[in-house]
């Protein structure tokens, strides 16, 4: 993007709001994600109860009371194992706006690219005429100067 310098301030005015919506919409994604992970999460404790609780992991051996495991020792131990690890996963979602300002160098505006950048965002007439501006001082006619 080609920004003009005195337009720097009135950018990052707008990045800010622009970084301000995309960090409630990464909230909002998170929100989201967290409540279907632990619909799965619970989808799945209840698809597996009877099988937990007729066979359970070993490492839940030490980890109840009694003989048998309770459908409330399965919901604790599962959601202790499970939970946890769900949380433990994070996602890789995590977009940004990231800026960095160059100036424009005389190199830069012998680049042909650079220069149809410029033409399509200011106009060829435009630049044309700042170009032709600053190539060579303009004849100025002095008072004395005579049209003969």
């Amino acid at each position: 993007m080609l920004i003009l310098r005195r337009s720097v301030p009135v950018f990052e005015k707008e990045i800010a709001v622009l970084r301000a919506k995309l960090e409630a919409y990464k909230q909002a994604v998170q929100t989201e994600l967290k409540k279907r992970t632990d619909e799965i999460v619970t989808e799945l404790l209840d698809a597996l109860m009877e099988r937990l609780q007729n066979e359970p992991p070993e490492n839940w051996g030490s980890r109840h009371l009694g003989d048998k495991l309770t459908p409330d020792d399965v919901r604790r131990l599962f959601e202790e194992d499970v939970r946890g690890e769900v949380e433990r996963v994070k996602t890789d979602f995590n977009p940004h706006i990231f800026t960095a300002y160059k100036d424009v160098t005389y190199d830069t505006f012998k680049d042909p690219k650079f220069m149809v950048v410029m033409e399509n965002h200011f106009g060829k007439e435009a630049v044309a005429r700042v170009f032709s501006e600053h190539d060579a001082a303009p004849e100025h006619k002095g008072q004395n100067d005579s049209d003969e």
